[in-house]
């Protein structure tokens, strides 16, 4: 070996430097055993990978430059001859700064994969954030479509009634007025099932384009980023789920226009086409039900909960907790009271428009024993939506209430401050 050489990291330049009198002291095993570790650690690096990916690497090499690279080391500079073997024994003395100094590097080299990991994780979560108030944006304007299609089919329906009663009476040209209407109105559908199935496709596609990097890089645990995963995917089929009411819809405005097109030609079967529009307007109204019965289960088992935290918040001490326990519950209230609303206003609309739909039938078919069975399953319907009216008026009683306790919770705080 030449005097004053400074030792690298390397198994085979241990092995052509050192003294070739000195016996096996197991260094250049060691020496190999962390090159392959480096190599390692280089490909993870240029293929981009992350702290978590690499930390087993990290570790391993952090190992053997603490404790078994010196250990080593401490085992040759004692087989060493200080006068025969001056200058491998010099150069093995230098190793313990060329491990400060590896150690070093490596502790940069890896404070910056976990610097780029926590940008990485801040941008995905930035994007997912992104992706879910998006697909919520979509999911609604798909729900408003929906909306829309109910009333054109409803209003097909009408003008099906209302177009068989001026072709009985006499009046083809009124009829066929309508008539023109009904295609209107068929068009209107045709063309929503268009707009959900872009919507439909827009939000598959940004779904397929979400990067499935492994779990980890989204959470330290992969769970919520699997969570997340199974979200996307039930948003989308939310949407699909729309589209295939839609077209559905679309399928029921197309028989009702062939139906008009059999009463223009004289060649309707009226009471089939009476029983079929009460059979819809009977499946709108308990639509309507369902719809609202959502928001009075949600906003009954809310109430329920917030009257033991309003308790539960007279006992916290500390002020600005109080405050902000108290500014949590009256937005909670606030967000049911909006709920109960939204849903008895559904369910106030549908009897409405049962009452319509019935009134708007001929007075032969209110009264006809043929269609008791369908006069019946008005009644229950009626009846249903009547306790469930009730029952929100029961809810807003009981929200009115925790208010005014809410209210002398805050103002018992505010003395007391």
């Amino acid at each position: 070996m030449k005097a004053g050489a400074t030792p690298e990291l390397s198994k085979s330049w241990w092995s052509k430097n050192k003294s070739k009198r000195l016996k096996s002291t197991g260094l250049g095993q060691v020496l190999g055993a962390y090159e392959a570790e480096r190599k390692k650690w280089t490909k993870a690096v240029a293929s981009g990978a992350h702290a978590f990916q690499i930390e087993p690497i990290h570790e391993a090499m952090t190992a053997l430059l603490s404790t078994d690279l010196p250990k080593a080391v401490a085992k040759a500079i004692a087989a060493c001859d200080p006068k025969k073997q001056k200058e491998t024994l010099d150069a093995l003395k230098k190793y313990d700064s060329v491990f400060r100094k590896e150690l070093a590097a490596l502790k940069k080299e890896f404070a910056d994969r976990e610097k780029m990991l926590k940008t990485a994780r801040a941008n995905l979560r930035s994007r997912a954030d992104k992706l879910k108030a998006d697909l919520a944006k979509r999911g609604e304007d798909a729900k408003k479509i929906e909306q829309t299609a109910d009333k054109a089919e409803a209003a097909l329906d009408k003008l099906v009634n209302r177009i068989l009663h001026e072709q009985a009476g006499g009046k083809p040209d009124a009829a066929k007025a309508l008539a023109k209407q009904a295609d209107d109105e068929v068009g209107k559908i045709e063309a929503l099932v268009v707009q959900v199935g872009r919507i439909h496709d827009e939000a598959r596609k940004a779904v397929m384009g979400w990067p499935y990097e492994p779990g980890t890089l989204f959470e330290p645990s992969a769970d919520p980023y699997r969570k997340f995963a199974d979200d996307l995917n039930i948003s989308v089929q939310g949407i699909g789920s729309v589209l295939s009411t839609v077209e559905y819809a679309l399928e029921q405005a197309n028989v009702a226009q062939q139906e008009i097109y059999r009463i223009l030609r004289g060649a309707a079967d009226t009471t089939k086409i009476h029983t079929e529009a009460f059979r819809k307007a009977l499946i709108r109204a308990q639509k309507a039900i369902t719809d609202g019965e959502v928001n009075l289960k949600r906003s009954r088992a809310i109430i329920a909960k917030a009257s033991g935290d309003i308790q539960a918040v007279r006992s916290i001490s500390d002020p600005a907790e109080l405050r902000k326990a108290l500014k949590q519950l009256a937005n909670t209230l606030t967000l049911v009271s909006k709920g109960l609303k939204t849903g008895k206003r559904r369910i106030e609309q549908g009897r409405s428009a049962l009452l319509r739909d019935v009134k708007g039938f001929p007075v032969a078919m209110q009264k006809d024993p043929q269609f008791a069975d369908l006069r019946d399953q008005a009644r229950n319907v009626m009846d249903i939506m009547d306790d469930d009216l009730k029952a929100f008026t029961a809810e807003g009683n009981k929200l009115r209430t925790l208010a005014t306790d809410l209210k002398a919770a805050a103002t018992a705080s505010a003395s007391a401050g």
